[in-house]
């Protein structure tokens, strides 16, 4: 095993790791009014079905929403 590869996740490619930033602004909106009235579970559900994120990607793409 090499040094440069020790401590990386090699079970994805870097580019399945980033939480893309472009969601329409339709979906950012929906997802803004459900942060705000506390229904985070159902705005990272929103983002899941709209999108086809994994979990933790959604779950990051709701959090990153202001």
């Amino acid at each position: 095993w090499r040094a440069s590869q020790r401590g990386r996740d090699l079970r994805r490619p870097p580019a399945a790791r980033t939480v893309p930033t472009a969601l329409p602004e339709a979906l950012k909106a929906k997802v803004r009014l459900l942060r705000a009235e506390g229904r985070l579970i159902e705005a990272i559900k929103l983002v899941r079905e709209a999108t086809g994120m994994g979990l933790k990607e959604a779950k990051d793409a709701v959090e990153s929403l202001k």
